[in-house]
């Protein structure tokens, strides 16, 4: 298993589904070296594997009294997983807890609030450039709100809204150009009906047949070649037709 060494801002995040975790506090004392960082009130404590010298994790004081513990965790790289860490603020009787994964270029990927393990609150995400890509929030691991996604060159990608992980209501999609492109209505997660579709000029396009819930969707490429049909019934997907030069593929 390789490691790859860290820093206190080089951070680490993983691949949740493929990549299993290691919980670095269990490593054996006799393999473990301890770091004091004091400055005025505030004091780190790093404690880092002897040979390797990752760090397993960090306590911050202020005032001798723990405001916070990081910790950090190591995957495989192997399965293309770089890493993460998981800190844990105190102030008074309230905790909040934060998850922050980053690139293996040191960007960040995520930040993201947690309660107990589970995604609870604000959630953004990142670009590799370092460039805001998403936002949202979140409820028992599950996206509750009107999540905005944007594209890499700071424009609205789309708009969709949420309520505990299914969507609800109008989904807006746009061209990179800032074109309104599609607009979709959604109940408890399924698709209702097709409101607008338009190429990047303006130009409305041939949307599909879906009515409630039941019919085709179209879709096209940002030239407004048809690429793909989609099928519903119910408002569930039943199958996609894929389109080359508007020929059945």
């Amino acid at each position: 298993m390789n490691y790859i060494y860290l820093t206190i801002t080089a951070l680490l995040f993983s691949l949740p589904l493929s990549a299993q975790l290691i919980d670095n506090k269990d490593a054996p004392e006799s393999k473990k070296d301890t770091v004091y960082s004091a400055q005025k009130d505030t004091m780190i404590i790093r404690v880092t594997e002897k040979v390797t010298k990752k760090i397993l994790w960090e306590d911050f004081y202020v005032k001798r009294r723990l405001i916070a513990q990081r910790n950090f965790y190591y995957v495989d790289d192997a399965t293309g997983a770089y890493g993460y860490s998981h800190l844990d603020r105190r102030i008074g009787k309230y905790k909040k807890e934060y998850r922050n994964e980053f690139y293996k270029n040191n960007v960040r990927k995520i930040e993201a609030q947690t309660h107990k393990g589970k995604l609870q609150g604000k959630y953004v995400s990142y670009y590799p450039s370092g460039k805001l890509q998403s936002i949202g929030h979140y409820k028992q691991n599950n996206i509750d709100s009107t999540q905005v996604v944007y594209f890499e060159n700071g424009k609205i990608g789309a708009t969709n809204n949420y309520i505990y992980g299914k969507k609800e209501g109008m989904e807006t999609i746009y061209h990179q150009n800032g074109q309104l492109w599609s607009e979709k209505k959604y109940s408890n997660g399924n698709i209702v009906d097709m409101i607008t579709l338009l190429d990047d000029t303006g130009k409305p396009l041939d949307k599909g047949t879906l009515k409630n819930g039941n019919g085709t969707v179209l879709y096209y490429t940002e030239n407004g070649i048809l690429s793909e049909v989609d099928y519903y019934a119910n408002g569930k997907f039943v199958k996609t037709e894929k389109k080359i030069n508007n020929l059945t593929k």
